[in-house]
Formats: C-alpha cells, structure tokens, sequence
C-alpha cells in the first residue's frame, strides 16, 4: 500500500463498498508491515474470509492497483524464474568447461558407487569399507540386510542370470538401454526387435530389481560398460579380436539351437499326432511309435511312405495308425514360415527346455535348477522329462544319486500302473520328481533295447 493518508479517504470516501472491504481484510491479516515492504499473500485464502470467489478478489486486486492504492502483482500460473542480478550478456559469460566436466563426472562416480551399494549381494558395510579405500575379502559383519537375510538372490541364480546378461550384450551389434535390457530378458516386448534376442523371456520369473542388482555387480566388477555420457546404455569391455571370435563363436550356438529348437518343435507336434492316434486306438503312446522312432522322424524328416518305412523301426504296423498324420504334418512343416508367424511360440517353448538343459549340463542340481529357475521342482522334472525323451543319453547323475536311481529302476521293473502307486512302494524320502525322471531315463532305455525287434514285424 502506498499511504495510510490516501488510504483513510479512500475507505471514508469510496463508492465501492466491496473494494473498501478487501482493503480492510489485508490490514487485519498483515497489520502495518503492508505498508513498507511487499508480501506475500494467498488470494484463495483471503478469498475465503470474503466469502467472495477467488476470481472476483483477483479482480477487485487489479482495479486497486490500476487506482494506484495499492501495488499488486498477480502470480502466474506457471513456474517463473526471477533473476535477482543483472542478467549477464551472452558474449561475456565465461563458463569453465573442463571444471563442468569434472564435476559432472565426479558426481556420476558418487552416483555409480551409490547403485552398487543398493545392489550389491555382499556385506553392505564391507561396501562401504571398500569405498573408503579398505579391502577386507571375507568381512560380513552380521547386522545388514544382506547378511542376515535368507531371501536373496543365491549365488547360482546370479551367476546364472549374469550369463545370460553378458551372452544377450554379446548378441547385441551395438549398446542397448538398461531398461531394454530388462524387459527383453523377462519378455516384455518392448520393441518388434526384442523377440529376436536369443534369450527374450528366459528370466521371466526373476523380478526387474534382482536383474538390475546382477547388472550392478558386473558393472562393478567391469565386466560391463556403462556409457559415459548416455545414462544407463550398456555395452562389453572387448577388443576387436575378442569381438570377432565371440561373434563368429555366437553364429555357430545359434546354428546349434537354431537346429535343435526345430527338431524339438517338430518333435512335439509329431507327439500330439501320437497321443491322438492312442486316444483312437486305446493303446499306450509308446506302444504305437515309441520316442526314440518319434525322435529320428523329426530329425530326418521323411517327406514319403517310401521314406518312412525304410527308417530303422518304423514298421507298417505304425505307419497304418499314424504314418499319414507324420508325412502332413512334415510337408506342412515350414521353419521359415513359423519363425514369421509363430515366432514367439516356437521360441518360448523350447527355451524354456534348452535353459534347464544348460542347466542339468552344467551339473546343477534338482534344487539347484529350481532355484535358479524360480520354478517348482515338479516343473522342472517334467522339463527334464521331455529332454530325456528327446536326448536319451544325457547324463542325469547330478540330479538323482546312483543308488536312489538304481532303486527306482529296479521297483519300475517289476511293472506300475501310475507313479502314485510306484510312489508308495519306495521309501518315503524318494520324491515325485525324482521318481518322474527316473521313469523317463527308464522308458528311454527300454525303447532303445526294443528298437530292433519293433524294425522286424
């Protein structure tokens, strides 16, 4: 307010009652300070006390200042900036780059050890010992999260999950987002691109914060590049020569899976074919085409009755109750057409069967598998159970030990009707998934010993 002299007269004098009122109401809220120095004041607020609405006081605050009671600068709905200083012109402002830079990059350090401190797996407070310049190699000290928790992510699936990482970057011709990367891998289909990484959807079962935590341990570690400059754009640490092997040794496991995940894919709609054809005929599955017949079908692919027949055990008995069915569902097989219309199902499928495949070949355990698959171990017995139907001769000793095994077989020997009545017959401590991938590993064996006399009806 500019007087209380000229004030005074225009509340004694005016003609507008409402006006005299607002002026009124802002001495009682800010008492004498109004006078000498600007406010601040909250236009819904006093609007409030009026009893008038807000767009009317604002209006009122307007004419008092076209009046030249008082001086009233209406706030602008947007976020504003006011300069404080003279503004500096532009051909005079000197900006020291090289102290910009350094700080810029003295903060994305800070920033770097704050993530592996959120993510790493280890000793939080050895984290910090460690940024402060102390290496202690086995320090745990008991208290922190990490070491008191029993829910965190176990070193196998890690080790596991920072494989498949480091093999999707290698598959990649150029740096790719981190968020890319995590939604490629747990098979949320970011871009058309993404379906065509080998191992889209492999880590599903893993949320997006234990992926970034593996991510965070390797960037630490240097095993991955984050990109200076592009936040959160990821690449390997590889000079040309390792490039040029990696890529070349990259075509020749493409080629391998490429081959193998048809052949099972084939294998499989050969099986359906089978299970309709012993639904018909009311006779065991095995008993009409067993698996190991069933496998060489789909790896030879016959495309005539001629063909078929000169296979070693396939005989006419089997060819009258479903030879037919394989020679249509061989011709109509075309790997070139399903990759563009069927691309996910055929690379969901086997995936998840070459993953646990990796897996058992590695050695894992039942539970190890499990764990790191973040599935059942009745889920992964049946993967197990359908890659011991295709590969009879892969080695399960990690999984069921010798004499369990040995036990299991000699029970099945003497004949079962369904692994719940097989179950009951062995000792209590032998599980259904082991049972399950005993009887697969036992119908393998058997098949192969029946694969002659089959060849001579």
């Amino acid at each position: 307010m500019f007087g209380k002299e000229k004030l005074r007269d225009f509340i004694q004098n005016t003609i507008y009652p409402e006006l005299a009122n607002i002026l009124i109401s802002l001495l009682r809220e800010f008492g004498s300070i109004i006078f000498t120095s600007p406010i601040k004041i909250s236009s819904s607020n006093l609007a409030n006390k009026l009893l008038i609405p807000e767009q009317v006081f604002l209006d009122s605050m307007n004419i008092l200042d076209n009046m030249g009671i008082i001086s009233f600068n209406q706030a602008i709905a947007k976020d504003t900036v006011i300069l404080t200083t003279q503004r500096v012109e532009a051909e005079k402002l000197i900006l020291n780059y090289k102290l910009i830079n350094e700080s810029y990059l003295n903060s994305q350090h800070k920033l770097d050890k704050m993530l592996e401190f959120v993510f790493t797996n280890e000793c939080r407070f050895k984290n910090i010992l460690n940024y402060f310049g102390e290496n202690v190699a086995d320090y745990r000290c008991g208290k922190c999260d990490n070491c008191t928790s029993t829910g965190k992510l176990r070193d196998s699936s890690a080790a596991y999950l920072a494989e498949i990482i480091i093999e999707t970057l290698e598959e990649a011709i150029e740096e790719i987002p981190e968020n890319f990367l995590v939604k490629l891998l747990r098979g949320e289909k970011v871009k058309e691109s993404a379906v065509l990484f080998k191992h889209f959807g492999a880590c599903k079962n893993f949320s997006s914060a234990e992926i970034k935590g593996v991510l965070a341990d390797q960037i630490s570690k240097g095993k991955i590049l984050k990109s200076i400059g592009k936040r959160n754009y990821l690449s390997l640490p590889k000079t040309k020569k390792v490039e040029s092997e990696k890529s070349a040794e990259a075509n020749r496991t493409n080629q391998d899976t490429k081959a193998y995940d048809d052949e099972l894919y084939l294998f499989n709609l050969l099986r359906e074919a089978r299970i309709k054809a012993a639904d018909k005929f009311m006779q065991s599955g095995y008993l009409i085409c067993p698996d190991n017949v069933l496998r060489e079908v789909a790896r030879i692919k016959p495309m005539s009755k001629a063909a078929l027949l000169g296979m070693s055990g396939f005989n006419s008995r089997m060819f009258n109750k479903l030879g037919n069915d394989f020679l249509e569902i061989i011709k109509a097989y075309k790997p070139e057409e399903l990759q563009k219309q069927e691309k996910k199902i055929i690379r969901e499928l086997p995936q998840n069967i070459v993953e646990t495949m990796k897996l058992l070949q590695k050695k894992y355990t039942l539970k190890e598998i499990a764990e790191t698959r973040k599935l059942s171990e009745a889920v992964i017995s049946m993967q197990i159970e359908t890659i011991v139907e295709f590969q009879p001769d892969i080695d399960i000793s990690s999984l069921i030990r010798e004499e369990t095994l040995q036990t299991i077989l000699d029970e099945a020997e003497k004949g079962f009707d369904n692994l719940k009545e097989l179950k009951e017959r062995l000792p209590l401590k032998i599980t259904y998934p082991e049972i399950r991938i005993a009887i697969a590993k036992f119908k393998a064996g058997s098949q192969r010993l029946s694969l002659n006399p089959l060849h001579k009806q």
